[in-house]
């Protein structure tokens, strides 16, 4: 199981002890990847819709540790949500919530130089800054 993570957006700054959002234990979940087309890309919710699936893009807290979607361009740097458009191919990393929630830990634009980049652990690499 294994998930590359950044972060790019701002959302609730809260400690983890305030924190209302998908809290996941990284040993409890089904991780999954897939490479697909990008269908929809909401940067207001915020959400992208990759194969026909509605991935959120917000903050979570795996193990105890607060951290939150990574968005990066084709060479794996951190990118804005607005470089995201439809019909392009990502690689979208993520787990889904036992209430058919899908929450993207990761969203990588799928460029010629992206194809064979190694991943990390879940939430390990994108702690939310205090």
């Amino acid at each position: 199981m294994a998930l590359g993570v950044l972060c790019m957006l701002a959302g609730n700054a809260a400690g983890k002890d305030e924190f209302s959002g998908p809290k996941v234990k990284s040993d409890e979940i089904a991780v999954f990847d897939t490479v697909s087309l990008l269908m929809e890309v909401n940067t207001t919710a915020p959400y992208m819709v990759i194969g026909e699936m509605r991935f959120a893009i917000t903050q979570f807290m795996v193990d105890g540790k607060l951290v939150k979607t990574a968005l990066l361009d084709g060479n794996g740097n951190p990118a804005k949500i607005v470089i995201f458009k439809k019909g392009q191919t990502v690689s979208v990393r993520g787990f889904k919530l036992a209430d058919d929630v899908y929450i993207a830990d990761e969203i990588r634009l799928v460029t010629s130089t992206s194809v064979g980049k190694d991943y990390r652990k879940i939430g390990r690499m994108n702690p939310v800054d205090k």
